[in-house]
């Protein structure tokens, strides 16, 4: 198994919340060009939209690939709306676009199997994550956005990060 941390080591990778994985990077090895302009275009809806979550990880979801906490935002709409746009934004640019998921649940992996685990094995997980479905395993709040690349694995060789952009939270003061 390969363990996803905050701080990775040797074979860990970095914890991270995806807000929307859109191109499978294997099929454009080429196009450096392509990837940056299309993070740029990333960047600015999102920079556009502030989006400023809090995200209550509640439950476990289980896949073929891994383990992953399922994370439910506070704004819903947004999140579909800014993946809209994002989608939108690429295509009218012509840059690819091949989302494999769109869903409302931002998910974060706790772990990728590095072989397919057996049947005993997902019988004994699906009973856990059943058992953990009510589960809040903690709260996030969003206070920026990290655009790049990277593997499944999130190593720290196997990342790029083109982007970062702030959130800007209204507060009141007295």
């Amino acid at each position: 198994m390969g363990f996803y941390t905050t701080n990775p080591t040797q074979n860990e990778g970095l914890l991270h919340q995806t807000l929307l994985q859109f191109v499978s990077f294997h099929a454009y090895p080429h196009a450096q060009e392509l990837l940056v302009k299309a993070m740029e275009l990333v960047s600015e809806v999102i920079a556009k939209s502030n989006l400023a979550l809090t995200i209550t990880y509640r439950g476990l979801v289980w896949t073929p690939t891994g383990l992953a906490l399922a994370g439910y935002c506070d704004d819903e709409p947004t999140v579909l709306k800014v993946r809209e746009e994002i989608e939108a934004a690429l295509k009218s640019h012509g840059l690819p676009c091949d989302i494999p998921y769109k869903n409302d649940i931002l998910h974060v992996t706790l772990l990728r199997w590095t072989s397919e685990p057996g049947k005993l094995i997902l019988l004994k997980l699906e009973k856990e994550v059943e058992r953990w479905s009510e589960c809040v395993f903690g709260e996030l709040r969003v206070k920026s956005w990290t655009v790049g690349k990277g593997t499944w694995r999130m190593r720290h060789e196997e990342r790029e990060d083109f982007f970062s952009v702030p959130v800007h939270q209204h507060i009141c003061h007295r």
